[in-house]
């Protein structure tokens, strides 16, 4: 369970940073997450493991951290999928604002009702 929080927090960090500098075109998934706040992952870093994250951010909208749910893959329906991303940006709304960033994406992020791909990957190992 560390290797999956530790990659999904590494995620984050490559959304805040958007396109490398000279490297081109942005990945796509990598921008999905970034116009979405969000990332879903289905045994992509363990088999029987998935997870829904969204960062949290800070003062000057700097990644401070990241909310995620992970647990076993079976328990991550595509029906709950939606209210587990919801809950977790309003949390991170909540988080960002009190450590002094600015929630209004977050907040504009709960309300995309755009259901998300049957698999979504992003890291390439």
């Amino acid at each position: 369970m560390k290797s999956t929080l530790r990659k999904i927090g590494g995620r984050f960090t490559s959304v805040a940073a958007g396109p490398a500098e000279g490297k081109g075109t942005e990945d796509p998934i990598l921008a999905e997450v970034r116009r979405r706040l969000c990332s879903v992952t289905r045994a992509e870093i363990e088999m029987d493991t998935a997870a829904v994250a969204c960062p949290v951010f800070g003062i000057g909208q700097q990644r401070d951290g990241c909310f995620a749910l992970t647990g076993p893959l079976n328990r991550f329906e595509e029906a709950k999928i939606g209210g587990m991303r919801r809950l977790l940006l309003e949390a991170a709304a909540t988080v960002t604002y009190g450590l002094g960033g600015d929630p209004r994406p977050l907040e504009r992020a709960v309300r995309d009702k755009e259901p998300f791909p049957a698999k979504q990957t992003l890291l390439k190992e």
